[in-house]
């Protein structure tokens, strides 16, 4: 329960970055949108007194004798109309103030949006990744608080049969029985301490991709082989393999064999009558399957 909420909080924090991000985004370019309207208004006041001045200057060109020459070197950005003997902002000037304003919101749209992309991506691979952590650790303390319970019961079972030998005067066969009891738990509990060894063995992160390639038919032959002899003094299992032959894998042996039996003890495990197992494996196209097909309950 407490992970699930861990991982609730952690989603509810990563939408949050998300809104936040994109609120960001979204304010950057309406911002940068509003600046261009400033930067039009602005020139437009400029253009106004531009105006002004030049239709003085035209008033008073015939008098002093000034040339058109001198007009457009004066006022670059506008344009003399004779039609009205005035001054008007020219078409070519008003291009470039609409292209220098698009321009500038473009640039910044796109700088926006790539920063918010990169946040975005940064935000997506820290979520997966504490997504991660918390389904590890959930898987961790599913399997530990699985392997306390199942160590209980052949360390009960191994006190109920000394006590049993220590206070009770038996047969010797009853005491061979009880002896094969004792020995079969032991087993049992040193499996589970493998598993557990082999958990946090893993969990440092210790352990090596395998890189030889190996015959994984004889490897599963053999795991499967002595997985059953070891799990039959627990309980009758009706097991059949198919194994094709010559399939080469890379993989690690050990950790293959603690799969195969893993496979096969749930079988037992969770079968209230006698175990049927189906073990499989084939290649199908380039890929080896191990299919395990059992009616455990």
């Amino acid at each position: 329960m407490k992970q699930r909420s861990l991982a609730k909080s952690h989603f509810i924090f990563f939408i949050i970055l998300c809104l936040f991000v994109l609120a960001q985004v979204s304010w950057w370019i309406f911002y940068q949108v509003r600046a261009g309207d400033r930067l039009r208004t602005l020139q437009s006041s400029i253009w106004q007194k531009e105006l002004t001045l030049a239709n003085s200057w035209i008033s008073e060109r015939e008098d002093d004798g000034r040339s058109s020459g001198e007009f457009n070197t004066l006022f670059p950005d506008l344009a003399y109309s004779p039609d009205n003997d005035s001054a008007i902002v020219s078409s070519q000037a008003k291009l470039e103030l609409e292209r220098d304003a698009s321009r500038a919101i473009r640039m910044f749209a796109f700088e926006g949006s790539f920063f918010a992309l990169v946040l975005l991506s940064g935000l997506i691979y820290i979520y997966w990744t504490l997504r991660r952590q918390v389904e590890f650790e959930q898987n961790q303390t599913n399997f530990l608080s699985s392997i306390s319970h199942e160590l209980k019961t052949p360390i009960t079972a191994m006190r109920l049969y000394t006590e049993t030998l220590l206070t009770h005067e038996l047969d010797e066969e009853q005491q061979k029985q009880l002896l094969h009891d004792i020995e079969q738990n032991t087993l049992r509990m040193q499996r589970l301490v493998e598993r557990l060894l082999k958990a946090r063995f893993y969990q440092k992160s210790e352990f090596e991709k395998p890189t030889s390639i190996l015959d994984i038919s004889s490897i599963t032959h053999e795991a499967y082989t002595s997985s059953l002899e070891a799990l039959n003094d627990l309980k009758t299992i009706q097991a059949e393999c198919k194994i094709e032959e010559k399939l080469f894998a890379r993989l690690d042996p050990d950790q293959w064999r603690v799969l195969i039996l893993n496979l096969m003890e749930n079988c037992v495990k969770f079968s209230n009558d006698t175990p049927v197992l189906l073990l499989e494996l084939e290649r199908v196209n380039k890929q080896v399957i191990l299919r395990v097909t059992d009616k455990g309950c």
